[in-house]
């Protein structure tokens, strides 16, 4: 019987064999691989063997991955950024941070202005989520803080790898711990949780 079908019982290895063909090296599809992703790392958690069957419900969430997944060729995303790269125009890159406690993202935007015609363009760059191991017990600032600099490596990453030059760099957190550590230069948050 084939995965996708509805209804489908899958196994432990047929959910990684799902997870593992999804090939999305930009992140444009973020909000569903993410999702797989984290479905499996709570079926380990259940320490199934490889040919077992996933739990009862965990099912409901697996069918509705599915859905989204037969939906993903319906998605159709522009090649260019902006057709306004030329003078008069102000290139921003815009970097959104966030974590909780299973997972961690990071987003990368480009928003062209250009001021001669009043013009605004933004389109999504790329995007990077990470799953947080289950034996790391890290509170959510300490998350949010590692997701902001993740967000700076990333945001290096996208100017290294375009011809583009940006007029301005933004860096968007909704963690105030997290702003205020780095505001203060604190590298290692850790000791004052502690405390």
């Amino acid at each position: 019987q084939n995965l996708l079908e509805p209804n489908y019982h899958p196994t432990k290895v047929e959910v990684l064999r799902v997870n593992m063909s999804l090939y999305d090296p930009l992140g444009l599809f973020m909000f569903y691989t993410s999702k797989i992703k984290l479905l499996y790392h709570w079926i380990c958690l259940e320490r199934l063997d490889w040919e077992q069957k996933i739990p009862e419900n965990q099912l409901k969430f697996w069918n509705q991955i599915i859905i989204w997944l037969k939906a993903l060729h319906k998605i159709s995303i522009p090649r260019c950024y902006s057709k306004n790269y030329f003078d008069g125009c102000i290139r921003q890159l815009w970097i959104f941070t966030d974590a909780g406690k299973e997972a961690q993202c990071v987003v990368a935007y480009i928003r062209v202005v250009n001021l001669n015609y009043e013009q605004l363009d933004i389109r999504m760059i790329g995007s990077k989520n990470f799953i947080v191991p289950a034996k790391q017990k890290r509170t959510i600032p300490e998350l949010e803080f590692d997701a902001v600099e993740k967000g700076i490596k990333f945001m290096e990453n996208v100017i290294d790898g375009h011809d583009i030059t940006f007029n301005e760099l933004k860096l968007v957190t909704d963690s105030s711990i997290a702003f205020s550590w780095l505001k203060n230069g604190i590298e290692k948050p850790t000791v004052y949780l502690k405390n």
